[in-house]
């Protein structure tokens, strides 16, 4: 499949552009990008697969070393 990356940051951008805070567009953007593997033929990105996707994506926070 083709396109995961393109959705993912296509998905981003659209989240950050409406406002929203990095923590909270990114696990639409990772859903956006899994979607695009989940589509066949000229489907890219069905908002069904981001919307059924979605709900298993969780963003941890992750500290530095020694921070």
């Amino acid at each position: 499949a083709v396109g995961a990356g393109d959705a993912f940051l296509a998905a981003l951008l659209l989240a950050l552009d409406r406002g929203e805070g990095l923590a909270d567009a990114l696990p639409g953007a990772v859903a956006a990008g899994t979607a695009a593997l989940l589509s066949r033929g000229a489907a890219l990105v069905l908002r069904t697969d981001v919307e059924r996707v979605r709900p298993h994506v969780r963003v941890d926070r992750l500290d530095p070393p020694g921070g």
